[in-house]
């Protein structure tokens, strides 16, 4: 029982040190594009919202989701992760109700975090320093991607 606990506070832990992250790097860009005059707002879209845009939105979203989950079936079909693999993914995945809320707190936040540093602020500057935006999507990418690969991947190993 005593392991259940502390394996508990570590997700709680983890899940709050992510959250606090991603609010300290926006915090971040907040203050240096305030010198400049743009918005939070800006940075993502700067376009008024009307229900229009809202279900086109979230038709992208469905259809993301899709791509997501056939992305998800083919890596796994290829790459064909041990049980011993999954059991190591599966620590990092909330047990009780309130790490689930907290879990949906930390999807939540990352949704927004993620919208203003990478396909805002860094986006613009890598569009601004290459002169292209396919550069800038291409590297904004592979930034996002290192940032994932930094995770502790040994969690996954035990």
């Amino acid at each position: 029982m005593a392991r259940y606990v502390s394996e508990a506070h570590a997700r709680l832990l983890l899940y709050l040190q992510v959250v606090v992250l991603q609010w300290l790097f926006v915090v971040y860009v907040w203050i240096g594009i305030r010198r400049s005059g743009t918005s939070i707002r800006a940075l993502i879209d700067g376009a008024p919202g009307n229900c229009r845009r809202s279900f086109r939105h979230l038709i992208e979203a469905i259809a993301g989701l899709a791509v997501w989950l056939a992305i998800g079936a083919g890596l796994t079909a290829v790459l064909q992760p041990t049980a011993g693999q999954l059991r190591g993914l599966q620590t990092m995945l909330p047990k009780s109700a309130l790490e689930t809320t907290a879990w949906i707190g930390l999807a939540i936040s990352t949704r927004y975090c993620v919208e203003i540093i990478y396909r805002g602020y860094l986006l613009q500057q890598l569009r601004s320093l290459t002169r292209s935006t396919l550069g800038a999507i291409v590297l904004q990418a592979k930034i996002n991607g290192m940032a994932h690969v930094s995770l502790p991947l040994e969690r996954l190993y035990r």
